[in-house]
């Protein structure tokens, strides 16, 4: 699962915002209307034709139960979570691998100027997380992660307090799918608000997830491209 998948439902999301508080021209706007039509072609239950004056109202009227592609988002951002973590400790694994003393140190400093702010953003953002999803002992693990890239004895205690570090953003991503469950409107004609709210927060915590990623993956493409030269 790419992480483009995600922000291709969040577009559609955002889009059908747009399209309902009238603003039909904005960028996001296009994009969901014409992920919509494409999506009228095959679903009769649009009520419209392609093609025919009323369709932009038939797409308006389908934008307003947006529900379907924000559970798409929703269950998009959950398998990238499945998948990204797993590869990605592998690759923190593979960055010290090989190498002497010296170059597993600098390899180690990489890690850490490349991947420190991108912790300091998770750990600034567990304080605006929406009540219900806990990060109890989130920031501890934060400041592990940092000290053992900056004071680690050796590439063991720099993967373990990564690591950990790991597994308590998967616990947040955890958290935050439960958070969104309860959200789901349960009723029929029931407001999607909430959950649209709630699955957007887990798109933000999402992102933050990902910056880390793309940075330890950054070193890891680093060391390799060094190796190969």
């Amino acid at each position: 699962m790419s992480f483009s998948d995600v922000e291709h439902f969040a577009e559609i999301v955002s889009g059908c915002e747009a399209i309902n508080s009238g603003n039909r021209t904005a960028p996001e706007a296009r994009y969901a209307f014409a992920v919509l039509k494409l999506h009228a072609q095959d679903n009769p239950d649009f009520g419209a034709h392609v093609g025919q004056e009323g369709f932009l109202d038939s797409v308006k009227a389908g934008a307003q139960k947006t529900g379907e592609f924000i559970k798409k988002l929703y269950e998009a951002i959950k398998k990238w979570f499945a998948d990204i973590f797993r590869t990605t400790k592998g690759k923190l694994a593979s960055i010290f691998k090989s190498g002497d003393d010296e170059q597993k140190k600098a390899m180690r400093e990489k890690l850490r100027s490349t991947c420190t702010p991108k912790i300091e953003a998770l750990k600034s953002a567990v304080g605006s997380l929406p009540e219900g999803v806990k990060a109890e002992g989130f920031a501890d693990k934060a400041d592990k992660a940092i000290a053992s890239m900056a004071e680690g004895k050796s590439p063991m205690d720099v993967m373990a307090g990564m690591n950990a570090l790991l597994d308590a953003v998967t616990k947040v991503s955890s958290d935050f799918e439960s958070h969104c469950a309860k959200a789901l409107p349960r009723k029929s004609g029931e407001s999607h608000a909430p959950y649209e709210k709630a699955v957007k927060a887990y798109k933000a915590w999402a992102e933050k997830a990902q910056a880390l990623t793309n940075a330890i993956v950054q070193v890891y493409n680093y060391k390799v491209d060094d190796a190969a030269k």
